[in-house]
This record gives C-alpha cells, sequence and structure tokens, in this order.
C-alpha cells in the first residue's frame, strides 16, 4: 500500500487546482482516497504553500502533465513532484474499474464528482469534461503505481 502519494490536476479560473491523497491496496483491489484540496484561482505560490501542508517535501505527487512549467516551478521550490504519463483516459478509466473505491466521507467533492460523472458517449468512449478534476487526480495517483509500465523509475528521490 502507498500511503504517502499525492494526485493533483491543475485548474485555474474556474476548474479548481485539486490534490488527493490515495494508498492502493492491490491485494484486495481497494483504492483509500481523501480529498485534501479543491480550489480555484490558485498561483503558483498558493499550489506550493497548500502542498506543503499536506505532503511535507516527501510524498510523492503525480500530477497533470498538461502544465509542465508549473511542475517545474513546483520542483525547483523542493517539492516531489512529476508529471503523468499520460495513457488515452479509457485506459486510465478501465484500470479503476478493477478496484473497490473506499473514499474518506469529508471528502465532499470528491463524492460529488463520482456521483456525476458521466459518459459524452458510450461509443466513443469520451466522458464528459465535468465533475473530473478530483477523479483526474486519482487516475494520476493509480497510472503510476498499477498502470505504468516502468515503476521502478517512477520513484524519484
Amino acid at each position: 500500500t502507498n500511503f504517502g502519494c499525492f494526485g493533483q490536476d491543475f485548474g485555474f479560473s474556474i476548474d479548481p487546482t485539486t490534490l488527493i491523497q490515495a494508498s492502493i491496496d492491490k491485494a484486495n483491489k481497494k483504492i483509500y482516497a481523501k480529498e485534501l484540496i479543491y480550489k480555484p484561482s490558485l498561483t503558483t505560490t498558493d499550489i506550493y504553500n497548500e502542498n506543503i501542508r499536506y505532503t511535507s517535501r516527501n510524498g510523492l505527487i503525480v500530477a497533470d502533465s498538461s502544465e509542465p512549467r508549473l511542475i517545474q516551478e513546483l520542483k525547483n521550490r523542493g517539492l516531489n513532484i512529476k508529471a503523468v504519463e499520460k495513457p488515452k483516459i479509457i485506459d486510465r478509466i478501465a484500470l479503476m474499474q478493477d478496484y473497490e473505491l473506499i473514499i474518506d466521507a469529508d471528502s465532499t467533492n470528491l463524492i460529488k464528482e463520482l456521483n456525476n460523472y458521466s459518459w459524452h458517449d458510450k461509443k466513443s468512449k469520451v466522458p464528459i469534461d465535468a465533475y473530473n478534476h478530483l477523479i483526474d487526480s486519482l487516475r494520476y495517483i493509480v497510472w503510476n503505481f498499477i498502470g505504468g509500465t516502468s515503476k521502478s523509475s517512477y520513484y524519484i528521490g
């Protein structure tokens, strides 16, 4: 089980920046998740300060790879953060469907997302881009520890 792992999705104006903590119990096919941050309009400094509150400096944060500059700035300040290697979204979802999700009761935004997440069109296999910020953060962790091929190289000291 990986208790010290975090997932982060970046938003800005309307979309929130999120941070989630999860542990994966592969043997029993369970994922434990807790929402930590769900806030729009955060600057790089805000994100750094929020992340430090929850991760200290050691916890690995697997982050949205669409923001390489932001990841580099956070890394330069001492966070243990890396970009997720993003596969097709459908593969990430399939991976999580094998697991039972156990959600912390105070994770109200995560619970709301899970209750509202839906498909744009089942045939096209494209989910609607809404109610997915914490779910995406969780998927980054899951893909990093279960889905990726070169897991050993994922740990950055």
